[in-house]
């Protein structure tokens, strides 16, 4: 896979601006200009048919270099002229402001599509349309209206956020800043006619300058290179927070009509992320919450946490939340408790939480960062989470000396702080303390943290599968014209890829599947309706388990016959099944369906009759390794399934993960199957086995 340069748009040497005004300096292209000249350390032109001066030309043609980047400004009906000269030119790199295009209506699409080839006739790197632009701060490089026409250079820090919504972005950046965190990158995408989220992505995880990597999106137009941008991530140890647009129906129907957008299941997207080790936030505030532990680029060395409070009941909710996060309350070591318990009142607490009481705030700020000391060069904590506050000029002292000892450990630390004194908290936010107003939320970035850690052992990259021609050609001669296959076909397709599948054999007869049974000497045994008509065969008395003996299969396959034909008279009979009973087990569900966006997914999880009534499941993003599978395994029944003593063993773990494995290959190999249905799987302690198998074609 092959992805672009964007250092002509992102990192441009020289930008010319079209559709800046000589008169008006609030447009949009104007405030872009005046930016650019403010800071950038290359060279800027403004092209306008009556321009005069330095710097600027009349038009495109009379630019004294070819240009790096061009920044789009003028009316709709005039963005693809502008843009197809500029390509003609040589120019490699398009930032279009303008908006219309695929958001307003049939005319736009047709010109956005316009605007797609000539991206893809010339190369040019289009961002937009409708976008706000970018900054790079690093470079100095402010490509983009949105900001005060005097604002001072923000800050370059660690984080790099993308957005395909400028509004989006505008807010972001903005409550970042307030919360003290320091993007040093903001890009915005708006349409995608060419660049998208994930190529900004996959060019800024490079960048050595970015520890940290944030997005919002409201489709996903390029899911293999997401994949790849997670994997990459977690290679370097960078964060990466995602917030994605279009969980709902109608938020996926917003979508559409915004940007034109397209939204898999949210579902999916949810088994991808976790599956690479992407940390999906619920919503903006929750992803700024994280990225204010991330920028530290602080890592923990163990999951236990200390945890500092004048209230009570403050620490006990403190508690509540690292326990649910995955932190372990530890007790303050011995030696650390006898030195605490010097500086509280003897009706506080030295042991974890450690609640100094607001009495002892209030009596004596040294001693409360004492404590604080304590606690964070403590060797029983791996971080520390605080939560305190004050009314008052005392309020900006506590602050300070909060502050001056975050600053001397390289622990993660969270603050929560209880006052609405400004002062104080701009001290703290000013020192890089990652403030909150909820402990919640505080404990909760930091078990975002613990989770990011975590999971970087298992992410591992997407396999590469050689396609197996001559098993794929056997195959196809399984699938026919109908929509879906029989069972009989199902399984035996199952088994071209190594699936386990019960005994069975098929007779067009009565007479024929008493045969069968005697043949298979293995009773009891089932006797199943044989039709491709007929996937769900149990609702119309399709099927007789537990048949004891050769009399009991006559009569099962007589009476299964005659419901057929009394509740289903159109069905297409092909006969009856006589099938192995599987040995009692667990019940699983294990199949496969296309997913609009990331397309195979393979999903493993509670089976049997109630498996739409649980909705249990997980999923995996094909093809996956045996780690992808186990993984998502361990999801299902909220992991009892592979913990519980009633649940499976380890070596029924691997075999379900074998089969999952080559239920992504199937998919990858046949892409003309649309889904795959084996409930139940039945896992036992003779092995694991598929019982019942539907195969659906696109």
């Amino acid at each position: 896979m092959t992805l672009p340069d964007l250092d002509p748009l992102l990192r441009p040497r020289s930008v010319a601006v079209v559709g800046a005004s000589l008169t008006n300096p609030t447009n949009v292209g104007s405030r872009t200009l005046h930016q650019l000249r403010r800071f950038f350390a290359g060279r800027t032109y403004l092209v306008h048919p009556r321009g005069t001066g330095e710097d600027t030309v009349t038009d495109l043609a009379s630019l004294p270099e070819i240009v790096d980047l061009l920044v789009v400004a003028v009316p709709a009906p005039a963005v693809v002229p502008v843009v197809a000269e500029g390509a003609r030119l040589g120019i490699r790199a398009a930032l279009i402001f303008t908006s219309g295009f695929a958001e307003g209506g049939a005319e736009g699409a047709a010109a956005q599509a316009q605007l797609q080839r000539i991206a893809a006739e010339t190369g040019m790197l289009i961002n937009g349309p409708n976008t706000i632009g970018f900054m790079n701060l690093h470079d100095r490089t402010l490509a983009t209206f949105f900001l005060p026409p005097d604002i001072e250079l923000p800050a370059a820090g660690p984080v790099a956020i993308v957005s395909q919504s400028g509004a989006l972005a505008t807010y972001i950046d903005e409550m970042a800043r307030d919360r003290g965190i320091a993007p040093g990158w903001l890009v915005t995408t708006g349409n995608e006619a060419g660049v998208t989220v994930t190529d900004c992505l996959a060019y800024l995880v490079e960048r050595p300058e970015v520890a940290v990597l944030a997005a919002t999106s409201e489709g996903m137009r390029d899911p293999q290179v997401f994949v790849r941008v997670a994997t990459r991530a977690a290679q370097l140890n960078k964060p990466f927070v995602f917030v994605k647009a279009g969980r709902s129906a109608a938020g996926r129907a917003a979508a559409q009509s915004h940007t034109a957008s397209i939204s898999g299941g949210d579902e999916v997207f949810d088994a991808v992320c976790r599956q690479y080790g992407v940390l999906r936030a619920d919503s903006l505030e929750q992803a700024l919450d994280w990225l204010s532990v991330f920028q530290t680029q602080r890592r923990l060395a163990g999951e236990r946490i200390g945890l500092l409070t004048g209230s009570g009941g403050g620490g006990v909710m403190m508690a509540d939340v690292a326990h649910d996060v995955g932190l372990d309350v530890a007790t303050t070591p011995p030696a650390d408790q006898e030195l605490i318990e010097q500086w509280i009142p003897s009706f506080g607490s030295a042991v974890n939480p450690v609640d100094v009481t607001a009495q002892a705030i209030a009596s004596g700020v040294g001693n409360y960062r004492r404590i604080l000391q304590t606690l964070v060069h403590s060797t029983g904590f791996d971080c520390v989470a605080v939560g305190s506050g004050l009314r008052g000029p005392q309020a900006v002292e506590v602050a300070e000396k909060v502050a001056a000892t975050y600053l001397e450990t390289d622990k993660p630390f969270a603050l929560t702080w209880y006052s609405t004194n400004q002062d104080s908290r701009r001290i703290m936010v000013d020192a890089g303390v990652p403030t909150y107003q909820d402990p919640t939320r505080a404990i909760g970035a930091l078990g975002a943290l613990r989770r990011f850690q975590e999971q970087l052992g298992r992410i591992t990259e997407e396999p590469v599968r050689v396609p197996d021609r001559a098993r794929a050609a056997r195959a196809r001669t399984l699938l026919g014209d109908d929509p879906a296959l029989t069972e009989a076909a199902s399984k035996s397709l199952l088994g071209l890829y190594g699936l386990p599948v019960v005994q069975e054999s098929v007779a067009t007869t009565v007479e024929g599947a008493v045969a069968a049974a005697e043949a298979m000497a293995a009773y009891p045994v089932a006797v199943k309706v044989l039709s491709v008509d007929l996937p769900h065969k149990s609702d119309v008395g399709g099927v007789r388990l537990g048949v004891a003996d050769a009399a009991g299969v006559r009569h099962a396959s007589e009476g299964i016959l005659a419901d057929v034909a009394e509740r289903r008279p159109d069905a297409r009979i092909e006969g009856l099944v006589v099938q192995q009973m599987a040995p009692s087990g667990v019940e699983l569900v294990c199949g496969m369906h296309r997913d609009p966006v990331f397309g195979p997914v393979v999903t493993v999880g509670l089976g049997g009759v109630l498996v739409e009534l649980f909705a249990d499941v997980a999923l995996c993003k094909a093809p996956l390794t045996r780690q992808h599978a186990q993984s998502a395994l361990a999801e299902v029944a909220g992991g009892r399934l592979m913990s519980n003593s009633r649940g499976i063993s380890p070596d029924q773990a691997d075999a379900i993960a074998d089969i999952m494995v080559r239920l992504g290959d199937l998919a990858v190999e046949l892409p003309e199957i649309a889904e795959i249905d084996v409930n139940p799987l039945i896992v036992s302690r003779s092995g694991v086995v598929a019982a019942d198998a539907l195969v659906g074609l696109s």
